[in-house]
């Protein structure tokens, strides 16, 4: 763990009681498997990939989703904004009409 992420096995484990044992992300309940293991109940560390830092521990559905978009803040937010419905796009009858719901 030590040459992977610069932490201790006991560092990680203070953090993953520290989360309750959850992802810091959708919070569903995560238990240590296989690395080679996948599914939103199994634990992965979370780390910045330019500093090395551990962020935190995170599912595989939230440590992959972060992934994709390359650790992306802006790409994150659009998503955000998205989900909330701002800035949607409406296509009528009479062509498309861009409106803000927020």
């Amino acid at each position: 763990m030590r040459r992977k992420y610069g932490i201790t096995l006991r560092e990680l484990n203070v953090m993953f009681e520290a989360q309750d044992r959850r992802c810091a992300i959708c919070r569903s309940p995560l238990r240590w498997a296989k690395a080679t293991a996948k599914g939103r109940g199994i634990a992965c560390v979370d780390h910045d990939h330019q500093t090395g830092r551990v962020r935190g521990i995170l599912c595989h559905h939230c440590n992959r989703s972060l992934g994709t978009f390359g650790d992306d803040l802006e790409g994150i937010m659009r998503v955000v904004a998205y989900l909330k419905g701002v800035d949607t796009i409406h296509v009528g009858q009479d062509g498309v009409e861009r409106y803000n719901m927020g």
